[in-house]
């Protein structure tokens, strides 16, 4: 069975394909909550390599191949960035996903990070990194008193108590990023949209995009990958 991980800033995604079987998949905290036999491991991680490594120990230990994608261009999709190597794994695998899917668009990742980026002609272009929904209202509770939960669940049109007002503000912060790039972009490709906060702000765009939650597992299928020792 192979597993199959994106090691995220606050949780792990997994997906476990089993011959004959529908794919396992869910998110967790840590990699004891998943007890199946594993032959082979692929994953992305966004985390320290130390901190990957340990989280990796009870696989490699075992004897467990364990392969690592990197962002290496390829006849599908070539990277414009600067140094290739200093890009997200995450963002890179994404684009792969999404452009092998909908070619042409504009992949928004909605996480503990807010990223924003755009593939075109065959070619990851670039994008934008924010702090993600639940962080800016961290961020602002944080200087602030007594405005109460804050939750992105059926807000309002029009707020009429702060913590919709946070809520609300947080949202159309990120709905203003995504249209702003597109004008500055000067494209009118699909969005996509990936991440924990997703479901959320494609409520609040009224459907204005294409869900799908598992992109960066989708990219791991496609990736290049190096095996570590």
């Amino acid at each position: 069975m192979t597993l199959y991980l994106d090691i995220g800033n606050t949780w792990i995604k997994y997906q476990l394909e089993r011959p004959g079987l529908a794919p396992q998949q869910g998110r967790v905290e840590s990699l004891n909550d998943i007890d199946e036999p594993v032959d082979k491991l692929v994953f992305a991680s966004v985390r320290t390599k130390q901190a990957t490594r340990a989280l990796l120990s009870c696989f490699l230990a075992r004897g467990v191949p364990c392969y690592e994608a990197y962002v290496s261009s390829s006849a599908e999709l070539s990277c414009d960035y600067d140094t290739p190597a200093t890009l997200g794994i995450d963002r890179w695998l994404a684009a792969l996903a999404a452009q092998q899917r909908f070619g042409d668009c504009i992949v928004a990742d909605a996480g503990t990070a807010l990223t924003v980026d755009w593939v075109s002609g065959g070619r990851y272009r670039g994008g934008v990194i924010v702090q993600g929904l639940q962080q800016s209202v961290n961020n602002l509770l944080s200087g602030t008193h007594l405005v109460g939960e804050v939750s992105f669940d059926s807000l309002p049109c029009v707020p009429t108590n702060t913590a919709h007002a946070v809520g609300l503000g947080a949202m159309a912060q990120a709905e203003g990023l995504i249209d702003g790039l597109r004008v500055r972009w000067q494209t009118d490709a699909p969005l996509v949209l990936t991440g924990g906060d997703a479901p959320n702000l494609i409520r609040f765009m009224d459907g204005r995009a294409e869900y799908c939650p598992n992109l960066v597992i989708e990219g791991l299928k496609k990736a290049s990958l190096r095996e570590v020792k």
